[in-house]
């Protein structure tokens, strides 16, 4: 069973060590003084408001909103959750250095 997680912020792991792993689930991302790695503190994002008592941004946020679902052939669509994607990304891009390296050097023929 997996004991070490290596890629989820704590306060993002804490949730499957809790429901799946009786709170065993180690964080291999932090360092021997209990702070998280630097590669996943939060970005700066205009929804990512810094908390005034820790001076520290939240991890993960939930963006609510009124927007309906309609159908679309025989599938569902939220044209406002796709807008809400569209903005979240595009301010992620333009307040934070982003490596692409990750991505494949060949296109993927779609």
């Amino acid at each position: 069973m997996l004991d070490m997680q290596y890629r989820m912020h704590p306060e993002i792991s804490r949730f499957p060590s809790s429901e799946f792993y009786a709170k065993s689930l180690k964080d291999g991302t932090v360092d021997s003084g209990g702070n998280v790695l630097a590669r996943l503190q939060p970005p700066v994002s205009e929804h990512l408001v810094i908390n005034a008592a820790t001076g520290g941004r939240p991890s993960v946020v939930f963006l609510d909103h009124d927007g309906l679902e309609a159908t679309k052939d025989r599938s569902r669509i939220n044209v406002t959750d796709a807008a809400i994607v569209c903005a979240v990304l595009e301010d992620l891009l333009r307040q934070n250095e982003v490596e692409f390296s990750f991505l494949p050097s060949e296109p993927c023929g779609f």
